[in-house]
């Protein structure tokens, strides 16, 4: 938990000297399906593009994740993590597929 949330908060620190990095990192589902950019299904996750989401999603994560981290161990919930978050990314996809945002 604290890994995952040291991490999110340095690339948040970080992203105003690398734009074109922390540009990279997002859920663009344009480029997930046209351009078969899947790393952006899990990177986006560690993004957070104001102050108030990620102190909101850090103390979430925080009360939540510590909890269940300890519940069920490290390792299951990190590969919990990882599945939720490229799943969720995954749904965003198709939702922007299905609707026709793309001409």
């Amino acid at each position: 938990t604290r890994s995952i949330l040291i991490t999110s908060t340095t690339a948040f620190v970080f992203s105003p000297f690398f734009p074109r990095l922390t540009a990279a990192f997002a859920n663009v589902p344009y480029y997930v399906l046209f351009h078969f950019q899947v790393w952006r299904l899990l990177l986006a996750g560690m993004c957070a593009d104001s102050v108030l989401s990620l102190v909101f999603g850090a103390l979430l994560f925080y009360k939540y994740g510590l909890m269940l981290e300890q519940e069920r161990g490290s390792l299951l919930f990190l590969h919990s993590c990882i599945t939720k978050t490229v799943l969720i990314n995954g749904l965003i996809c198709a939702a922007s597929l299905g609707l026709g945002l793309f001409h």
